[in-house]
């Protein structure tokens, strides 16, 4: 496996997106609780919490400011970065055809006067001041190499030149945050989407945490490893292919050190019964799960174990039959895919299409048809459209209930006071949503490229 250099990690401009989305959250609830209280009291008096509640405004305000500048000036030393590996592309493309132009002139017995060679002293500080700001992976260009003779024509060579300007000035929208970013630093997947590092980063550490968005594909394809690592740090590209492993594993064994819980791939096994931590060196019996136990026998109950079993029965969950996970159906027809793959009926358990189970349970279908409902109303409706509505929903959803979403998702840029919140992740977006044309699920631009599958 290649591998790629390392850079300290000092922030995330992805925390500070983050925090900023939560503090205008808070700024607009701020407002609506200011405005719903407007009014009521008497002319000419102010109420002590509307003194509270504008000093708290103003405190939001400055944290989203402190944390808006913070990020600009880490887009700053970013772009402080990428200069100076343009500029030492350039400066390198020049130094050639200085030397090519020095040997034509003493060929033909002329005398020339040569430009010294640039000192890259300056651009090398520069690459070193930026590792004590950025975060951003160290290969950001691609190498430029020269003719294979290190010869070329007389005169200044403009090609290299030009190669790395258009590829620091060329910008490109990145698909997910719709930034404008230069191409040099962006990634293109095999679809054909084009990501910054940042997004692509971002995206490819859910699926290390998240079984279900693993292997990661954009637009049903597959995103190669040669790919992420370009984005990825060589021990974040380990971390990577380590969940590869683990999530194919169908009977996982994880270590009973409460401290660590980590994974235990297959080839620390012994003999088919016992494994041995690689992180923390516990070793555990494969049979049972537990602590290594040797000659004593294996127990065929875990308290810890039993008690989730039992709440499991208490609330009707599922455990599935391939890798044991506990599942719970807050809404949906009994159809179940698990994380690792596996089909199932929620009712029974039983692998999908093997049993005679109802496809929904008609509390389940109510339920989700006024949850659509109401994630589509911004504002409260009248009783009897609300039912209306209701029932038109529940039509909807048997007839979809198995959609693969094909085509093109609509945008919906409509205000809304609340935004849109993406049925796939739950976070809020506030710009647009986009939605199926065919079951009218709601999905953020990340979670449509990255997470339906």
């Amino acid at each position: 496996m290649a591998t790629a250099d390392t850079v300290t990690h000092i922030g995330s401009a992805a925390e500070d997106d983050d925090l900023i989305l939560a503090l205008t959250m808070q700024m607009d609830e701020l407002q609506f609780e200011q405005e719903s209280y407007k009014g009521k009291e008497r002319a000419g008096q102010q109420p002590d919490w509307n003194f509270a509640l504008e000093y708290y405004q103003n405190v939001v305000n400055d944290l989203v400011t402190f944390y808006n500048d913070r990020k600009m000036a880490s887009s700053i030393a970013d772009a402080v970065y990428q200069d100076a590996q343009a500029i030492e592309a350039i400066v390198a493309a020049e130094n050639t055809a200085t030397r090519d132009r020095e040997q034509v002139l003493r060929m033909e017995n002329a005398t020339a006067t040569a430009t010294p060679p640039v000192d890259n002293d300056d651009t090398a500080s520069i690459f070193t001041d930026y590792e004590r700001y950025t975060t951003l992976p160290p290969h950001i260009f691609e190498p430029l190499s020269d003719d294979d003779d290190g010869q070329s024509e007389a005169g200044p060579s403009s090609r290299p030149q030009a190669k790395a300007l258009d590829c620091f000035a060329e910008q490109i929208t990145c698909g997910v945050c719709n930034d404008y970013v230069p191409a040099g630093i962006s990634v293109r997947c095999p679809c054909g989407h084009i990501y910054c590092r940042e997004c692509l980063r971002r995206v490819a550490h859910n699926a290390i945490k998240d079984e279900s968005m693993y292997p990661l594909k954009c637009c049903k394809q597959e995103v190669p490893v040669e790919t992420l690592m370009k984005v990825l740090a060589a021990a974040e590209c380990q971390e990577y292919m380590d969940a590869g492993v683990e999530y194919a594993t169908a009977d996982r064994v994880y270590c009973t050190n409460k401290g660590c819980l980590k994974f235990i791939p297959p080839d620390r096994v012994e003999h088919g019964t016992r494994a041995a931590c690689t992180a923390c060196g516990t070793r555990v019996c494969t049979r049972c799960k537990n602590e290594e136990h040797l000659s004593s026998p294996c127990r065929t109950t875990d308290e810890e174990v039993q008690a989730v079993l039992n709440l499991a029965t208490e609330n009707g969950w599922r455990r599935c039959h391939r890798c044991q996970q506990m599942i719970e159906l807050h809404h949906g027809c009994n159809h179940m895919t698990c994380p690792c793959g596996a089909e199932f009926c929620y009712e029974c358990g039983a692998q999908w299409k093997n049993c005679g189970c109802d496809t929904w349970q008609e509390n389940r279908l109510l339920e989700a048809a006024a949850r659509r409902v109401d994630r589509d109303a911004d504002e409260p409706l009248v009783p009897a459209v609300r039912a209306q509505r209701i029932e038109r929903a529940q039509y909807e959803i048997r007839q979809n209930h198995d959609c693969t979403h094909p085509g093109r998702f609509q945008r919906r840029t409509e205000y809304r006071r609340r935004g849109y919140r993406c049925d796939l992740c739950a976070a809020r977006h506030w710009k647009y949503i986009l939605a199926c044309r065919h079951c009218d699920l709601l999905a953020c631009e990340s979670c449509r490229r990255f997470r339906v599958r």
